[in-house]
């Protein structure tokens, strides 16, 4: 089973399943609780391992 790609979390870098992030701002739920004022305009591709 292949595994699917993660992205990083524009304030966190943590790294999510792009569902996860919200859209927009691509941020996880933590990191959109606590508030980030800049938009992302790209994601940054992570390997998986």
């Amino acid at each position: 089973m292949a595994a699917s790609a993660l992205y990083a979390c524009t304030k966190c870098t943590q790294r999510y399943p792009f569902e996860e992030l919200s859209q927009g701002q691509q941020l996880c739920k933590e990191s959109e609780a606590t508030g980030l004022g800049t938009e992302c305009s790209d994601l940054e591709l992570l390997p998986s391992h």
